[in-house]
């Protein structure tokens, strides 16, 4: 069991998803005791308050320290044209505050994404580069494509990888069962995991 989980980015599609999957799916509610929450715009979260989760404002350059005591983070990045320093930050705030585990949503091919070419994709590789010289003790990728959602847009293919698009409630599934089953994190320690569609 889990004790306490920060969701970062809850206002955004994936981190409310994942949130409302804690506190409402059964499979998922008994493992998790305490669920925090980040949002830039937190009136976008109220539901998940009604439903119990600790929903606070965090600015990129806060700390956590008197805020929560989580064990795990499912760290987003956010949708701004500085995600990397936002997401830098973000990282930063979680070894302070002594959190020790990550579950960190990439975005798909981020491995062989040509940074000239596909820029905001190649972010993501910054990102996840933060999240492994980090001192998690345990740091499990998930990738997806949030495009489709996003854009209206599949970006199939890219390069030479294909690969088909995920539905956001498996996604949100997959980092679900990553929360409430701890031993999954040792078991996908440093190994992305890329989330596709059939």
């Amino acid at each position: 069991m889990v004790e306490n989980v920060l969701i970062t980015t809850a206002d955004g599609y994936t981190g409310y998803e994942i949130a409302n999957q804690l506190v409402s799916n059964f499979r998922f509610k008994a493992k998790v005791k305490e669920i925090y929450a980040t949002a830039e715009n937190v009136n976008e979260c109220k539901e998940l308050e009604k439903k119990g989760v600790h929903v606070f404002q965090f600015d990129s350059s806060d700390n956590f320290n008197d805020k929560i005591k989580a064990d795990i983070v499912v760290l987003i990045p956010p949708t701004k044209e500085d995600k990397v320093h936002r997401s830098q930050n973000l990282i930063k705030a979680c070894e302070s505050a002594g959190i020790k585990n990550c579950v960190l949503i990439s975005t798909a091919t981020t491995d062989i994404a040509d940074p000239k070419e596909q820029p905001h994709i190649a972010h993501f590789l910054e990102i996840e580069k933060a999240a492994k010289h980090a001192s998690f003790e345990q740091l499990v990728i998930m990738r997806y494509s949030k495009e489709q959602m996003k854009k209206g847009k599949l970006p199939i293919p890219i390069n030479n990888g294909k690969f088909a698009p995920a539905a956001l409630k498996d996604v949100s599934e997959a980092a679900c069962v990553m929360l409430a089953h701890p031993e999954k994190l040792k078991e996908y320690h440093g190994k992305p995991i890329t989330l596709t569609g059939s």
